[in-house]
C-alpha cells in the first residue's frame, strides 16, 4: 500500500501519497505526505483500498487533512 495515492471523499481530491503506516495501541495511523506536508490519519477514517487503481480512500473530518491554500 505504500506509495498509493490517498484520496479524501470529503475534499473530493488526492491529498497525498501514503508513505508509512504506524502501529499504535488505538489502531493504525496512516502517514500521508504531499509537497512537504504530512498528515497523520487514523485508520477509523479509512473507507476503502482500491488495489486496481493504487488508491487508498479516506473520509476525513474538517481540520484533519486540510489544504494549506
Amino acid at each position: 500500500l505504500l506509495g498509493f495515492d490517498a484520496y479524501d471523499i470529503r475534499q473530493e481530491k488526492i491529498i497525498g501519497r501514503l508513505t508509512n503506516v504506524e502501529d499504535y495501541p488505538a489502531g493504525d495511523m496512516y502517514i500521508v505526505r504531499k509537497d512537504g506536508v504530512m498528515h497523520m490519519i487514523p485508520e477509523v477514517f479509512l473507507k476503502e483500498v482500491d488495489l486496481e487503481n493504487k488508491k487508498i480512500i479516506f473520509e476525513t473530518i474538517k481540520g484533519l487533512a486540510e489544504d494549506n491554500e
